[in-house]
Formats: C-alpha cells, structure tokens, sequence
C-alpha cells in the first residue's frame, strides 16, 4: 500500500477507463531528477526533488505555490496529515512543513541522509534514516518521542547530549535558546535563567519591580537611582521618586508655575495647592476659583455694583458707590476724621470752661474777704 496510504495518499477511488488513452495534462520543470512519489491533498500535489526542494504545485494546472528548500536532495516521498506535509532529505534532516504556506514548522537531525518516506499513524509520524535508527514524532510539534531502533527496543539516550529521555520523549535540558523555559541558568546557552525563560547574557530585569528598592529597570538592567538634579525620564528613575520635567527632584516638588498644576489649582512654593473661594485672601489671580482677586481678596467672576470694590468694567458713572470719587472707604475715612476733630474740639472746650469756673470760684472768694 506504499501510497495509499497512511497518508502517503497517492489519492484516487476512480475506476480510469481506457489507460491506454490518457494524455498529458501538464508538466513542471525542477532543477534535477525527480525520484519522489508525489502525495495528493485537495487541490494540491506534493513531490520533492534532487534539486534539494520540496514543491507544491496546482493539481489541475501544475502551476507552483510555493517550494522549500533543504540542505540536501529529496528522495523521500512526503506524507501528509491536518495542515502539514513531512518530507525527509539527504542532509539528515526530517521536515515538517506547513501544507499551505511551505512555512517550516520544525525539523529534526538524524545520524543520517532520510531517504525513507515518512508514514503516518494516529499522533505520530515515522521515519527511518540510514544511521539505522526508526524516528517517531508527534504529528504536530517537537519534542519527539524517544527513538526506536531498527532492533525494536527503544533507546535511552536521544541523539543529542542537549536532550534527556523523558516519559519516552526526547526533552531538551541543556544549551537552551533565549525564550525557550528553563528551571536554572545551567539549562540555558547563556546561563542565564530568567523567570523561568532564557535570557541573553546580563539580563536583570523586564520591569522596575525585578530590581532592588535602589535601583530601577534600564535595558533589561538594574540601575542605581538618581539623585536630585539628575537628568530622568520617569519618576521611578530618582531616589525621590520624583521625575519633574526631566529631572529628579525633590518629593512634593509640583510645579514652576501655575500651568504644570491642573486647572482647580495654582503653584505656590513648587506645591499644586487648591484654588481658593471667593472672599479668601490672594495674591494673584490664578489663587481664586473665580479667576478674580481684588485687593487681595478673592471675588466673584461676575463682581456686582455695591461690593465695595470697583472692579473691572465698573465705572463711577453708573456704580458711584464702589467707582464714585468718594466711596464708602473714603466716607468711613473722613467720618473717623471728623469723629477724632469733634473729641479734640470737646476736650479743648471742656478745658475753657474748666478754667472759666475755676476763676469764678476764686473771684467770689475774693469778694467775700
């Protein structure tokens, strides 16, 4: 049954009337022999060539999608399961090839050019190679299961020292790349076991948080953190923790000016305080809510004719009370005024008629002698 089939599918259930009559219907050209069967999957043919590719090319027309290449020339004829196409070639490897796209999906060494064609039961994919061992691996990914020798039993060891033999599957414990799970740094090619991932070689950390309370994340290492003045790019940079407009400043340290706070607040002393209510004292306007200190008080934005203040877009033509020549404050002025000028006025008066009585008194005293 070489191709029909545990998926070598040489395909056809058709009866084929008269052979002797059948004509050529296309053909494509590669670059050397052709000793591969092809395989049939839908639409598309599969066959792989000396030329060291494997082709997949249109059924009905022989037009090519895509080839991939390998390191040797391919004898084998390739199998197929689900999404993918297996093919083994003279440079030792077997491939496990995307059916659709020729993408490379994994590809195992063996001891050996493959010229055996791979076959396919249930989750698993056998090959034999010429180092004189049969391979069988998982239909859809690697790690393969452990290998079976031609003598039947099954070996200990898997052909690399970087791979253990585990519950009859071939696990690589050694000489891992970055990004490839790890349980310590001696599993890694870079002994360099991070979080349970192989990192290159001075990888610290991925965020602030891999690094000590000194120190912050910088390019996947730990750095000491800045003092005051140091230039910065954010907070956790500054051992105040405190990055403002590019530099580490001081903790608490907001703001320069009234437009580095947010808009219900103003700067006061590098600190964003809370704008203030009408009626409490400010120094400028950017203190009041209202956006509008007068005399160093905080006023209403919409300031009304009787406020006592003469405020913008009042005039004394029509609030004279608050804008007039003589306000109030100036009244209440010149009533303290004229208060303290009458109590003068009184005292100097009392003091005349104190003396008046005094001389009276001595005259009748003199009279009666």
């Amino acid at each position: 049954m070489f191709r029909h089939d545990l998926e070598h599918t040489g395909e056809t259930s058709d009866v084929i009337q008269n052979p002797e009559n059948l004509e050529l219907k296309w053909k494509f050209q590669t670059g050397s022999g052709v000793f591969s069967s092809p395989a049939i999957s839908g639409d598309y043919v599969y066959a792989g060539s000396w030329d060291n590719y494997v082709y997949c090319l249109n059924k009905n027309t022989g037009e090519l999608k895509w080839k991939f290449q390998t390191g040797y020339g391919v004898s084998s004829s390739p199998a197929i399961s689900g999404d993918y196409v297996y093919a083994g070639s003279y440079d030792n490897y077997v491939y496990c090839l995307n059916k659709n796209t020729g993408e490379l999906k994994w590809k195992f060494q063996t001891g050996s050019g493959v010229f055996s064609s791979p076959a396919i039961s249930g989750d698993y994919v056998y090959a034999g190679s010429r180092d004189g061992y049969v391979y069988a691996f998982t239909v859809e990914s690697c790690p393969y299961v452990c290998c079976i020798n031609t003598m039947g039993y099954k070996n200990k060891e898997c052909l690399s020292n970087d791979y253990s033999c585990v519950n009859n599957k071939c696990v690589k414990v050694k000489n891992k790349e970055n990004g490839e799970t790890c349980s310590g740094n001696s599993e890694c090619r870079t002994n360099n076991c991070f979080k349970g991932v192989c990192k290159e070689k001075g990888y610290e950390c991925g965020s602030d948080t891999d690094c000590s309370s000194s120190k912050y994340c910088s390019n996947n290492k730990c750095e000491t953190l800045k003092p005051i003045n140091s230039s910065c790019s954010r907070d956790s940079e500054c051992k105040n923790k405190n990055c403002f407009k590019g530099i580490c400043m001081g903790e608490g340290y907001d703001c320069d000016l009234d437009s580095d706070c947010s808009s219900d607040q103003y700067c006061s002393n590098n600190k964003c305080e809370t704008k203030k209510k009408d009626n409490f004292s400010c120094l400028k306007t950017a203190e009041c809510k209202s956006n509008n200190c007068v005399h160093e008080i905080c006023r209403p934005s919409n300031p009304y004719c009787g406020d006592n203040y003469c405020d913008s877009g009042e005039e004394y033509s029509f609030c004279f009370s608050d804008c007039g020549y003589v306000n109030k404050a100036t009244i209440t002025i010149a009533g303290t005024i004229i208060l303290l000028l009458l109590i003068v006025i009184i005292i100097r008066r009392y003091k005349e008629w104190r003396r008046e009585v005094k001389e009276v008194n001595l005259y009748k005293v003199v009279g009666r002698k």
